[in-house]
């Protein structure tokens, strides 16, 4: 037996085993070796020759890449750059396929003219069973290349219902998170962005579900699932979600709700966000014609959502029913503007598809406060056939333009055609409107029909009588235009003004078209006077045209307009003409302007050659200019180019004598090319004063050049020099101040977008001036920049002028500054100084020995030192500057000092300053404190007219238009300064002499003025009622505006001058513009009384005969002192400086007196005894300071030598 098992296991081992491990060999040396790859791919391509493989490496299921694998026929193609294949042998045991990777790279897929490239595709597959799952796919970079589109030939629209059937899928299909990123469309080089993709899917027997939709687009991002059955009428249920993403509608949201089947969908829509909305559909895409039924609402809104120009539209809706056939709709709409009136739409129509047809049965438009009915009827066919009928009633203009008061009815009928070749017909079967506006009776009537026909290319135009009418003024066109043109045109406007609002003037045309319509012929006549409109004027106008066509096709053409006393935007016309005649061969005109401004005048005549090209000369030319006339000295050849658009000009010189413009050679002027060189020569500076200030003058000669060019494809080139061997520039002041040069050179250049300019100069014979900038590339956001500026021996001799002969100024400015960085942030090194100066003279508001101002620069920022000596004491500056946020620079500066001198035309103060002074865009600001120790201050006169500006005053600007206040100063300035009176303080004015002393706090704020604090006189006098009156108390106190001060001042009359010991004086209290005034005396007497003793210092009943006298001196001295100004200017007119009219003396011996000043150093006096008629005269001239000889001519003569000192 045992024989025998072992001969049947040796024959299962070489008749079955051995067999099943040769298979089992064979299969993992085809499955899992390169050789078995190699085979199979060599079998691929002997049955499929299309499919080709250049490179593989790994096994079939061992992992494989293959690499440029191709395949193609006739209409379709498939390229891949590679191929990664990787499954996992492990889920076999689990009688699962697994393919753990599968990655496809730059891969191309050709279907016809359409191409869908990607740049990846990576995914992961499980399969066991009748089950599939496909898992985290990514597709990335899909570009759809599709074929331009084709016209189709146009074809009736009809609906045939998707036939449902029950359907049960094989299998399971998983798709677990599926992505699509940067895939786009691109059509006739058109690129379109597709937005990224990600969802899930579940289908599974007759459900298919969609889970999680998500998509990103720069416009929007949306949300979706949904769920459909596959069987019966395919039940579904779907919502959506979108939020869009751009300005103006960010944040706004759409949710559509999707319920129902296929044979009763209904959709529920919602808008919510910037904008309100809803919405509810119903559709039965199972039926034929489509049923449905559509209505929408939207709540009121504005677009633009934003700005004062918006457009405001009210709540409405929109509604539609029915089907393909037919389909019903209704609108409601309203819509308002600040430039229009509101409306208000109501319509309903149809519109039938298989007839393209579209009839708005009934419309309303509710507008000022009226309303306008109409019916219309639409055909869309291959011939747009229109036909419309409207009806106005009761509409009020007025309601909107209130100018345009009145109301207007009328009726309307149109119809009309449109065909694809560009043939229509339009024809107004009926125009009647009538009413009235603006108080005068309106009526607007007649017929009008027109047509163009193609290929002919002819033109109709028919029209019985087409009236407008308006009270008197009247425009009327009838007549025909076919084969023979009779159409005529009347305007006769006795009064614009009564049409139209704002408007003047006379306007009559006639207007005749006649001829064939090959050869048509008009001529038209209009004339026009008093025209007015919106600050524009224009007393005649006259035009006379002749238009005829000739039997060559050109245009012959007479125009001749005349226009006179006219003012357009301010530019003033006393006489314009203007001429043209011939025709498109050989043609003229002239031109002649007369004005306030400049005269100009020119003739040209040229020629037009094919229509594309004209040929002219310029000749007989003036223009006028603020600095003088410019005479054409030759005449200029003209030359334009309707393609490529470009004008030629000849090389020319203007001349204004001695100076000449020219334009040294030919010039072309394009949108693209420009080449031109200008120069200019021997220009008289002084020419150029009526365009300079009016207390400036130029004078000297400029000679200048600009070379420009600019081609296709490259930088404009610019070139500029300009020099000048001598000049000034003159202030006229007395005496005049000026600043001359020799020598001026500037130099610029632009070339490769990078400019450099250069200055060089010789100031004031001695001083040196050397600039240079370069800006490295000018059509960058930085714009680099280096440059620098040296400045030397510039003294400040020029200013001489400004003090008088026995004064001196002196000090030398120099500079050394080199800039770089760019130029929204330059940055500066070196130094500005101003040294050695000294100022002395009695002009002078203060002596300086010796001075110096340092300003060194670092970068953005800057350093100030200044040291000022005087004769009394010392200034410092400090300061400092900042621009490194050149929007928001600081500058600080801080001032110091001992007790200065300075003399003012009121007399002198010794003033000690402490204050700090910051400035940036926003403001100016004032801090500190300001000392005045002593004083010596006598005031004579007040400014002349020293009338402050009323609070309704307004000020213009040179434009005629009022000036805002804040324009009035271009930084605000705030200020809080307190200013010390010291105990020397002396006050001499009007006739009050006293001490003052106090604290005043100063303070500006939004160009507002204030002081607060007190001012006390002490020891003080003040002339009154002819009497030197001791101040007994005195106190002003501030607290507000400067001029508004409260007075609080008693002055009695001289106790050692008084009998029986009574005290009499004047009390001033109350504020300084309306102060209450009142005689006081002590004991309390009646006023009469108190009068006389403030008088003559006795009572009335006084024995003494010399009351009536002193109390006549009081009244003559009153009205002497409210004269003097008066006097003053009688002086000034016959020469005599400071006269005035004054008393002196007292008692008796009183006197008035005149006195005046001939020259600066003789004075002349004459008075007069007021009760006894002795005159006497005097003389007295200034040898020197404080040094006078003085001689007397009257009852006594006498010759004095006077010496004038004063002491504290």
């Amino acid at each position: 037996m045992k024989p025998a098992v072992h001969k049947t296991l040796k024959w299962l081992n070489w008749t079955l085993i051995l067999p099943l491990l040769v298979v089992v060999l064979l299969l993992a040396i085809l499955l899992y070796t390169p050789a078995g790859l190699k085979l199979g791919l060599w079998l691929s391509h002997k049955y499929v020759p299309q499919l080709s493989v250049a490179g593989h490496n790994g096994s079939l299921l061992g992992g494989m890449q293959l690499n440029n694998v191709r395949w193609q026929n006739d209409s379709s193609a498939f390229q891949l750059d590679q191929l990664q294949l990787d499954i996992d042998n492990g889920c076999f045991f689990q009688f699962k396929l697994c393919v753990s990777k599968l990655a496809l790279s730059n891969g191309t897929v050709t279907l016809g003219e359409n191409t869908f490239r990607f740049d990846r595709f990576n995914t992961s597959v499980e399969a066991w069973g009748r089950e599939l799952q496909v898992n985290n796919s990514q597709l990335q970079q899909l570009q759809i290349e599709l074929a331009a589109t084709t016209e189709p030939s146009p074809e009736p629209f009809s609906y045939k219902p998707p036939a449902l059937s029950d359907i049960s899928l094989p299998l399971a299909i998983y798709v677990n998170g599926f992505s699509l990123t940067d895939a786009s469309i691109i059509q006739e080089q058109q690129k379109t962005p597709l937005p990224d993709v990600s969802f899930s899917v579940q289908a599974r027997e007759q459900s298919i579900r969609l889970l999680d939709l998500q998509a990103s687009h720069p416009q929007a991002r949306l949300s979706a699932t949904a769920d459909i059955t596959l069987k019966g009428n395919y039940p579904l249920n779907a919502r959506l979600s979108a939020v869009l993403k751009e300005e103006p509608l960010a944040e706004q949201q759409l949710n559509v709700s999707l319920s129902g089947s296929l044979a009763d969908l209904a959709a529920t829509i919602r808008a919510s966000g910037k904008i309100e909305a809803s919405g509810e559909a119903q559709l039965a895409v199972l039926s034929a014609g489509l049923p449905l039924s559509v209505d929408l609402q939207y709540e009121a809104f504005s677009w633009p959502l934003e700005g004062d120009d918006s457009w405001q539209l009210s709540r409405g809706n929109l509604s539609a029913t029915g089907d393909l056939q037919q389909l019903k709709f209704t609108v409601k709409a309203g819509v308002s503007h600040r430039t229009v009136p509101a409306i208000v739409l109501n319509a309903a129509g149809q519109y039938l598809l298989t007839d393209s047809v579209l009839s708005v049965d009934s419309a309303q438009v509710s507008t000022l406060d009226g309303t306008i009915a109409g019916n219309a009827r639409i055909e869309l066919a291959d011939t747009l056939r229109w036909q419309a009928a409207l009806k106005l009633s009761r509409i009020k203009p007025g309601s909107f333009w209130p100018e345009f008061n009145g109301e207007i009815n009328g009726k309307l009928a149109n119809t009309g055609t449109f065909s694809q070749d560009g043939s229509w017909q339009t024809e107004l079967s009926q125009l009647a409107i009538d009413g009235r506006l603006k108080d005068e009776i309106i009526n607007i009537q007649g017929k009008l029909a027109a047509s163009f026909r193609q290929p002919v290319n002819r033109y109709k135009l028919d029209s019985e009588q087409l009236i407008l009418q308006h009270g008197d003024n009247r425009i009327s066109l009838s007549g025909s235009l076919a084969e023979q043109w009779q159409l005529d045109a009347q305007v006769s406007v006795p009064d614009l003004s009564s049409s139209l609002p704002s408007t003047q003037g006379v306007i009559n045309a006639d207007i005749p078209l006649r001829g064939a319509q090959r050869q048509p012929q008009l001529t038209a006549t209009i004339a026009a006077s008093d025209l007015r409109y919106a600050g524009n004027s224009l007393q005649q106008l006259a035009l006379d045209l002749q238009l005829q066509v000739q039997q060559n096709q050109q245009l012959q053409a007479t125009l001749d307009l005349t226009a006179s006393d006219g003012s357009l935007q301010g530019f003033q016309i006393d006489k314009f003409s203007l001429t043209l005649s011939g025709n498109e061969a050989q043609h003229q005109l002239e031109l002649a302007l007369q004005s306030t401004r400049s005269d100009i005048s020119f003739a040209v005549n040229g020629q037009l050659t094919d229509r594309k090209r004209w040929q002219g000369q310029l000749s007989d030319a003036t223009v006028g200019s603020p600095i003088g006339p410019w005479q054409l000295q030759d005449v200029i050849d003209l030359g334009y180019a309707h393609q490529p658009q470009q004008l030629n000009i000849s090389q020319h010189c203007w001349r204004n004598d001695p100076g000449s413009l020219c334009l040294t050679d030919n010039a072309s002027l394009s949108a693209e090319n420009l080449a031109a060189t200008v120069e200019l020569q021997q220009l008289n500076l002084a020419s150029l004063n009526a365009l300079m200030p009016l207390a400036v003058n130029l004078s000297g000669e400029l000679n200048a050049s600009v070379s420009a060019n600019w081609q296709p494809g490259q930088r404009p080139r610019l070139d500029l020099s300009v020099q000048s061997n001598h000049g000034a520039l003159t202030e006229r002041s007395s005496p005049p101040i000026s600043l001359s040069w020799q020598q001026l050179t500037l130099s610029s250049q632009l070339a490769n977008d990078q400019l450099t300019t250069s200055v060089q100069a010789t100031l004031n014979e001695q001083a040196g001036l050397t600039a240079r900038l370069n800006i490295a590339d000018i059509s960058s956001n930085n714009r680099p920049l280096s440059g620098s500026l040296q400045l030397t021996d510039f003294t400040l001799e020029f200013l001489q002028p400004l003090l008088d002969e026995y004064s001196e100024l002196a000090g030398v400015i120099s500079a050394d500054i080199a800039a770089e960085g760019t130029v929204q942030n330059p940055l500066l090194s070196g130094q500005l100084a101003l040294n050695k100066l000294r100022v002395k003279g009695k002009l002078a508001p203060t002596d300086i020995n010796n001075g110096s101002l340092r300003v060194a620069f670092k970068g953005a920022q800057a350093d100030l030192q200044g040291d000022i000596v005087t004769p009394q004491g010392a200034l410092t500056l400090a300061g400092k500057a900042d621009w490194q946020q050149i929007d928001n620079w600081q500058a600080r500066l801080g001032v110091k000092g001992d007790p200065l001198s300075i003399q003012i035309e009121q007399g002198k103060l010794q003033v000690k300053p402490d204050l700090d002074i910051s400035a940036n865009p926003q403001q100016i600001k004032l801090t500190g404190s300001i000392a005045i120790p002593s004083a010596q201050l006598s005031i004579d006169e007040l400014p002349q007219n020293a009338v402050g500006l009323s609070g309704d005053t307004v000020i213009l600007n040179a434009e005629g238009k009022p000036v805002k206040e804040q324009q009035a100063m271009a930084t605000p300035i705030t200020a809080d300064i307190r200013l010390q009176l010291g105990d020397k303080v002396q006050l001499d004015a009007f006739g009050l002499e006293t001490l003052l002393r106090g604290n005043l706090q100063v303070r500006q704020q939004q160009g507002k003025q204030t002081i607060n604090g007190e001012v006390r006189l002490v020891d003080g006098t003040f002339r009154s009622y002819g009497q030197d009156l001791l101040i007994r108390s005195g106190k002003m106190t501030f607290s507000g505006p400067p001029d508004q001060p409260y007075l609080n001042v008693e002055a009695i009359r001289n106790p050692a001058n008084m009998e029986d010991s009574v005290v009499a004086g004047i009390r001033v209290t109350g504020p300084a513009d309306k102060p209450q005034i009142t005689i006081f005396s002590e004991p309390a007497m009646p006023q009469a009384n108190a009068l006389s003793y403030l008088l003559v210092g006795r009572d009335l009943d006084s024995e003494s005969g010399s009351a009536a006298n002193a109390v006549t001196t009081s009244l003559i001295g009153m009205s002497i002192a409210s004269s003097g100004s008066l006097v003053g200017e009688i002086g000034e007119a016959f020469g005599v400086s400071d006269l005035t009219l004054d008393t002196a003396g007292s008692g008796d011996n009183s006197q008035v007196t005149v006195s005046g000043y001939l020259t600066r150093d003789l004075q002349v006096k004459y008075g007069i005894g007021i009760f006894e008629p002795i005159g006497e005269f005097t003389l007295r001239y200034r040898l020197m300071q404080s040094l006078y000889l003085e001689a007397v001519s009257g009852l006594d003569n006498a010759v004095d030598l006077l010496y004038r000192f004063e002491f504290d």
